[in-house]
């Protein structure tokens, strides 16, 4: 069996993926310019792109060395 990894998280994965809260993922998107956008998948669907946060988090650890 394969296992898939997906590209596009929805708010709770994408929090859990970062290690916050979905409220503290919503402040994020809200008040961090440098925060990957969302954008709707589906008309009650918000997602964020897996690599778009892997990068966020890479760019947050470099700037704090």
């Amino acid at each position: 069996m394969t296992n898939i990894t997906p590209a596009v998280l929805r708010p709770k994965e994408a929090a859990a993926y970062i290690g916050v809260s979905v409220p503290s993922f919503w402040r994020f998107a809200k008040e961090d310019p440098t925060f990957p956008a969302t954008f709707k998948i589906a008309t009650n669907s918000t997602a964020v792109m897996r690599a778009d946060l892997d990068a966020w988090l890479k760019a947050k650890r470099e700037a704090a060395q």
